[in-house]
């Protein structure tokens, strides 16, 4: 029954529109007074007049009116259309600009064909998915105005992520359209061609983004050549002058230097640049910048496998410049290399030979250098919590400060060295230790600070073995060479030392200030997974501990991690957190929880590190498998400082008690909430463990 009543209302319907008129978009007849009177009318009219002004704003190239984009542009005018393109080509023969009030939909398959010379611009909403929409005869292009779209996808001229198609050209299309280009996962190769990123608009800032490590860029076929060039046109020279140059951000991708040997990724002048989570593959160079760009910021990138003589990052010119969490392998590739500039911080890099020219007020911090160097001339900086490996030294040094690099801007070297580890901890019986530090020429005003640095000697017979042990110093005037012998070795305490006109002026040897030795919190586990570098490590479940040490004892152990690999030869990635006093960190691992099978010992120090479990090897130090040490109690109570003349003085409730700590004769042990009555601290009369303790007297 309710079918036959519609069908019956739908005849009475047409028939009443018989005597109606069009609606304004030819929708349907408009009916006439019907025989219910006006308010049946009326209610009926509004309705439709509601479909009708809906059905407006959404109107499809091709329906009447709206034949051709010309057409359909004039019908709209000022009113707010979406506008779809369906399957098809549009051809856009002369510059013709879409405004602000059309939100412009490009469907699949469907196609906006621009002619040699003319100009599609978008200055209203754009929408389309990852496929192509644009083709362009010679000089044709399109251009998007303020806000018309969030971002804009190479795909849209003609790009794929297939890993065959050449897609330079596409790149270069979507930078040219909008600043900020997105890509997707897959691949994306370009050949031999540079994209250039030349906007001449006041203060553009560009975004180049991927979907993380499922984006790739496959850089086949260049030739001593960068994949782009940020404010540098193809013989790169400059193009916006400075303080107006370009921004850009980019990250989140793979970039695969592939079967070329001179692939590099970006080259830039005067312009501002913010690099993060990046890996490098097989590449020839990273970055290079250079006419003052200032501002720089690289953080998380992975540098591996570069082209023989590669260079990861050099700036030449720039300032305010942050460096952080690179990890350079193999370990003894060129790192960075930074000149004429100033207030820079570098820290947390694994690996690479880094050379600084010319800086001012910078900072080399928290880095573990193995089979590299660093390398400083004419600098004012500052070089702390490193750990140097002195071992397989391409140059037969660590650290060199050479004065033989000239004399512009700043000619002398002001160098501060503190809390800095150069161990040759693991070296077979015989090697030749490198230097420490090597000081070539020293000149008029050089200083050079030592703080807290220890030397790491495995054995005190090894010490001098053929002069290469702790600072050497060679200079046009020998008598430099003989005055710093003595400061061979253990490179400790606090040392300051003068040069005046290439003479050895003055040395003073300062008291170590009091440094806090130990604190009770654990260090943490903050994320541990699999990692993706080659391993022997059987698949399985692994679990870990750890503890930090030092000359006064260590702190609570960390609690237990597990992880769990999926298939054989997966590394383990553990990054952990805390609070860490100096010394070395001993890591426990083990089959079974609460059971270790072997340890390693890491001196490293910082509030962030990274370790690789190989399987036989964390980090490059080899498991022990023999004498594995217990996993030491909880140390709740014992924290303090060594003062001058390296004494040792800790604050606790009471004298200790436990074997767990070690006393030294004049150690001393203040009471933590002092109270009359009560003693005030504990002396150390006879070393033991925990040795005799003696009331200071009371209160």
């Amino acid at each position: 029954m309710p079918s036959i009543l519609a069908l019956i209302m739908v005849m009475i319907l047409v028939g009443q529109a018989a005597a109606g008129t069009w609606t304004e978009h030819q929708f349907i007849y408009k009916p006439s007074l019907g025989a219910r009177g006006e308010i049946q009318k009326n209610a009926f009219d509004s309705g439709l007049d509601r479909v009708d002004a809906h059905l407006g704003k959404y109107k499809t190239l091709g329906d009447p009116g709206y034949e051709t984009l010309a057409a359909a542009l004039t019908t709209i005018g000022g009113n707010s259309v979406c506008l779809t393109i369906p399957a098809g080509a549009v051809s856009i023969a002369a510059n013709t600009t879409i405004p602000a009030n059309v939100h412009l939909k490009v469907l699949n398959g469907g196609s906006l064909n621009i002619s040699d010379g003319a100009t599609l611009t978008i200055n209203g909403p754009f929408e389309a998915g990852p496929y192509q929409v644009f083709s362009w005869a010679g000089t044709g292009k399109v251009v998007f105005g303020t806000g018309a779209a969030e971002r804009v996808y190479p795909e849209w001229w003609g790009a794929k992520a297939d890993g065959t198609t050449e897609c330079a050209t596409a790149f270069q299309k979507a930078f040219d359209a909008c600043p900020n280009v997105r890509l997707g996962k897959g691949s994306y190769k370009l050949t031999d061609t540079s994209v250039l990123l030349n906007s001449t608009t006041v203060a553009m800032g560009y975004t180049f983004r991927g979907e993380g490590m499922e984006t790739k860029l496959l850089l086949y076929g260049y030739t001593d050549k960068y994949a782009f060039h940020l404010n540098a046109d193809a013989s790169k020279n400059r193009v916006i002058d400075w303080p107006q140059g370009p921004r850009l951000v980019v990250g989140d991708m793979l970039v695969h230097g592939g079967n070329s040997t001179s692939a590099s990724f970006l080259y830039a002048r005067q312009c501002c640049v913010k690099v993060e989570n990046i890996r490098f593959n097989y590449l020839y160079k990273g970055f290079y910048f250079e006419d003052y760009c200032d501002r720089l910021t690289l953080r998380d990138i992975h540098w591996t496998d570069p082209k023989a003589n590669g260079q990861f990052f050099h700036l030449r010119q720039g300032d305010t410049l942050t460096i952080d969490g690179i990890n350079i392998y193999p370990h003894n590739n060129n790192g960075c290399s930074i000149n004429y500039s100033g207030g820079f911080r570098v820290s947390n890099i694994i690996g690479g030979i880094h050379k600084f020219e010319y800086c001012q007020g910078g900072t080399f911090e928290n880095c573990h250098i193995e089979g590299g160097e660093v390398k400083i001339g004419n600098s004012t900086m500052t070089l702390r919590n490193n750990f140097f490996y002195n071992r397989n030294l391409p140059n037969g040094y660590a650290v060199l400060c050479d004065g033989n690099l000239g004399s512009y801007w700043h000619p002398h070297n002001h160098i501060v060295f503190e809390n800095n580890v150069f161990s040759f901890v693991g070296m077979a019986a015989g090697d030749v230790r490198g230097y420490d530090i090597k000081i070539i020429n020293p000149k008029g005003r050089d200083v050079y600070v030592f703080r807290n640095n220890v030397g790491n000697l495995a054995a005190p017979a090894t010490e001098f073995i053929s002069e290469k042990a702790g600072i050497v110093v060679y200079s046009d005037d020998a008598k430099l060479g003989p005055a710093l012998q003595k400061f061979k070795g253990r490179v400790s305490g606090d040392l300051t030392l003068a040069y005046d006109d290439g003479y050895l002026h003055d040395w003073v040897a300062v008291v170590p200030g009091a440094r806090e030795v130990q604190y009770s919190p654990a260090p943490t586990f903050d994320w541990s997974g699999e990692g993706v570098k080659p391993s022997n490590l059987p698949q399985g479940t692994y679990y870990y501990k750890m503890a930090w040490y030092n000359e006064v004892g260590h702190t609570t152990p960390s609690s237990q991690t597990q992880v769990t690999t999926s298939a054989p030869n997966k590394s383990i990635e553990l990054t952990i957190n805390g609070r860490q006093p100096d010394g070395f960190l001993r890591v426990w691992r083990g089959p079974s929880s609460g059971s270790y099978d072997r340890y390693v010992d890491i001196p490293l120090s910082g509030p962030h590190i990274s370790l690789h479990d190989m399987g036989s090897t964390l980090s490059g130090y080899a498991w022990i498998t023999s004498g594995v040490p217990s996993v030491p109690a909880a140390n709740t109570t014992m924290h303090g400082i060594i003062t001058a003349r390296d004494k040792r003085q800790f604050w606790s409730s009471a004298a200790p008690s436990s074997a767990e700590f070690t006393g030294v004769v004049g150690d001393i042990v203040w009471k933590e909430n002092p109270a009359v009555g009560q003693p005030k601290g504990w002396v150390c009369t006879v070393a033991g463990s925990p040795g005799t303790w003696v009331s200071l007297g009371n209160l």
